[in-house]
C-alpha cells in the first residue's frame, strides 16, 4: 500500500527538529533580505534590472542614409543598401526618409581631425568607421582610388571599404570602412629600433613598387580627374587664392609630360626640371607615419606592416617624385611627445631608392624655395590672406566637416 504523500508546505513539518531548522532558515533569509533592501520590490533578478533596456544606435549620415543595428541578418529591412557583420553585431545602411538638414541639432564629434573643417573620421562601433571629406565636381573620391588598387593588387593591405557615396546636397563624400588592424606607426615608432622601422619601410616600398606598374600619359587620378593641390604641382592655381578653410577650391588640370614640365618651369622660373615622361606612375603621395598601421613592436621582433590608409592623394605622378616625396612634406617627419623622429622619411627614401626609384631631394629643395618665393611675389596681399587661411584651418581641433553625423 502506497504511503501518504508528505505535505509540501515546509511550515507543517512533523518533526520538531525539522521545524527548528526551517524556522532558522526562514529567519536567515529574512535578515539577508532586510540587509539588501527594505523595499520588497527590490529583489534580485536572474538578469539584472540594469540590463532591461538596451540602447540601439541609429546614426544619420549627411542627408541620405542611416546606419542601424539589428540582432541578425534576417531582421534587416528590405530597403537596406548594404549590411555587414561587426564582431557579431549586424549593421546596415538605409535611406533616410525624410532627409535631415545640416541645421538639425545633436551632431556627433569626429574622433579624428584629418584636415580641419574639410574632413573627419567618425567611429560608429568598435569595428566600423565613417570618413567624411568635402567634395566638389571634378575631384575624385578616396574610395574610388582604393577600389582601383584592390581590383588590380588585392595583396596590398589598403583600407577595407564597405560602402561609399557622394552627398550632393551637402557637397561631401562618405566612406564606411572597417577599423584598421594594428597600431598607428606614429604612436609606437619612438619605441621601435632602427631595424624595425627599416623593416616597415622595406615592406611599404614593395607595395609602392607594385602600384607603380600602373601608368598614364597624363598627370591625373585613376578616374581621369585633375589632382588636388599639393607640394609639387602647387597648392592651387595662382589666380584663385582661397578664402575658405578647406583650401581645395579647384583641381589642377590634367597635364601631359611637356605641359607638366612647362608648368613647373613657370611656377619656379627654373629651367632645370627633371624629365618625367612619357608616362607617369601611380603613387600615393601621403604615406606618412599617421597613415600606416603596424603590429606592436615587441623587443626582438620584426617590424610588421598591417594596413595602409588614406589613399586620397593617389594619382599618376612623375617617377622621380616617388622617392623624393618622402623628404618633401612635413607630415613625414614625426613629432610625438615633443620628440622629433626623422627616421621615417630617411628610411622610406632609402628603401625606395633600393627598389629602383631615383631621388631628387636636392633639386626639390631648390624648386620648393624658388616656387614659394615666386608665388609670394605674384600673389602679394592675396598670398598673405591665403597663408592666414591655412593657419586658421590648422587651428581648428574639434569642429570637423560641418559635423556630418547625427545619432538619431
Amino acid at each position: 500500500m502506497d504511503e501518504k504523500e508528505e505535505p509540501k508546505n515546509v511550515n507543517v513539518e512533523r518533526s520538531s527538529n525539522k521545524e527548528v531548522e526551517v524556522d532558522r532558515e526562514v529567519d536567515d533569509e529574512e535578515e539577508e533580505l532586510e540587509e539588501r533592501s527594505t523595499d520588497p520590490k527590490e529583489q534580485e533578478l536572474d538578469i539584472p534590472a540594469g540590463k532591461s533596456v538596451k540602447v540601439v544606435a541609429r546614426w544619420a549620415l549627411g542627408s541620405m542614409y542611416f546606419i542601424e543595428h539589428y540582432p541578425n541578418s534576417e531582421s534587416v529591412p528590405t530597403d537596406a543598401v548594404v549590411q555587414w557583420d561587426d564582431d557579431g553585431a549586424i549593421l546596415c545602411l538605409r535611406p533616410q526618409c525624410p532627409a535631415l538638414t545640416s541645421e538639425a541639432d545633436g551632431w556627433a564629434e569626429a574622433v579624428t581631425r584629418v584636415n580641419s573643417t574639410s574632413s573627419g573620421i567618425f567611429q560608429i562601433t568598435p569595428g566600423t568607421m565613417v570618413k567624411v571629406v568635402s567634395w566638389k565636381d571634378g575631384f575624385q573620391t578616396e574610395a574610388r582610388s582604393i577600389r582601383f588598387i584592390n581590383e588590380r593588387h588585392p595583396e596590398i593591405p589598403t583600407t577595407r571599404v564597405i560602402y561609399d557615396w557622394i552627398d550632393h546636397n551637402w557637397t561631401r563624400s562618405f566612406m564606411i570602412m572597417r577599423r584598421a588592424s594594428g597600431i598607428l606607426l606614429s604612436d609606437v615608432m619612438i619605441y621601435m629600433t632602427d631595424r624595425q622601422v627599416q623593416d616597415v619601410a622595406d615592406q611599404v616600398a614593395v607595395h609602392i613598387k607594385t602600384i607603380t606598374q600602373n601608368t598614364s600619359p597624363l598627370v591625373e587620378t585613376v578616374d581621369h580627374c585633375g589632382l588636388y593641390p599639393n607640394r609639387l604641382i602647387g597648392w592651387m592655381p595662382l589666380a584663385s587664392v582661397p578664402h575658405d578653410p578647406s583650401c581645395y577650391t579647384e583641381p589642377w588640370p590634367r597635364f601631359n609630360s611637356d605641359e607638366f614640365k612647362t608648368h613647373l618651369q613657370e611656377a619656379s622660373n627654373m629651367t632645370d626640371i627633371p624629365e618625367s615622361g612619357p608616362d607617369f606612375v601611380l603613387y600615393n603621395s601621403d604615406i606618412t607615419t599617421h597613415n600606416l598601421f603596424v603590429q606592436f613592436p615587441f623587443p626582438g621582433t620584426k617590424g610588421q606592416l598591417t594596413e595602409m590608409i588614406d589613399w586620397g592623394f593617389t594619382a599618376y605622378w612623375p617617377r622621380y617624385w616617388v622617392a623624393t616625396c618622402a623628404h618633401a612634406d612635413g607630415p613625414f617627419y614625426l613629432n610625438k611627445y615633443g620628440i622629433v623622429d626623422v627616421r621615417w622619411p630617411k628610411y622610406l627614401n632609402k628603401a625606395l631608392v633600393r627598389a629602383g626609384f631615383e631621388s631628387k631631394t636636392k633639386w626639390w629643395v631648390a624648386f620648393d624655395k624658388a616656387s614659394d618665393k615666386l608665388r609670394q611675389k605674384r600673389a602679394g596681399k592675396e598670398y598673405e590672406d591665403y597663408m592666414a587661411a591655412i593657419r586658421l584651418e590648422n587651428s581648428y581641433e574639434d569642429h570637423v566637416a560641418g559635423s556630418q553625423l547625427k545619432p538619431h
